[in-house]
């Protein structure tokens, strides 16, 4: 996932000393991810996920 990789790297110049800065930046994208991720799986339900 190469947009996650391109914000963490970002983030890390942004909080190269603030974990927790570095951490919030993340969350709006993972919480994103996990929802595209639920809708998915809401449609797709007999979908193998292994």
């Amino acid at each position: 996932m190469k947009e996650y990789g391109r914000l963490k790297e970002r983030l890390a110049r942004l909080f190269p000393k603030d974990i927790e800065g570095y951490s919030i930046g993340k969350s709006d994208f993972v919480q994103e991810l996990e929802r595209k991720a639920i809708e998915w799986k809401r449609q797709n339900p007999f979908a193998c996920t292994s």
